[in-house]
């Protein structure tokens, strides 16, 4: 009984560990002709306070370092959040391409 107990504890957290999901933003924008791209990723333990706005500003200002003054045009964004047993990876990623001057 024991040992069924301990099985079934086992089992509990690998499933807990190895859910995810993930969402997907798509802008229909004529593309450049320079792709560029950004990440960013956080453990929130517990998943206890949410995604600050700041990290999200900082990959916005990668895109846009990459590419200079031309700014940034064709935006896709990809967020992920897996959970693991103590708290919450999220990530964010965002390509998109160098605007034609």
């Amino acid at each position: 009984m024991r040992l069924t107990k301990q099985l079934l504890g086992l089992a509990v957290l690998v499933a807990a560990s190895a859910c995810a999901t993930a969402s997907v933003s798509y802008s229909d924008v004529a593309p450049g002709n320079q792709p560029v791209s950004a990440k960013s990723s956080k453990f929130n333990f517990l998943g206890l306070t949410p995604t600050p706005m700041e990290r999200l500003a900082e990959v916005r200002d990668a895109l846009n370092e990459q590419c200079g003054d031309r700014g940034v045009t064709g935006i896709v964004a990809k967020t992920s959040t897996v959970y693991v047993i103590i708290g919450v990876i999220e990530k964010t990623e965002v390509t998109g391409y160098c605007a034609q001057p």
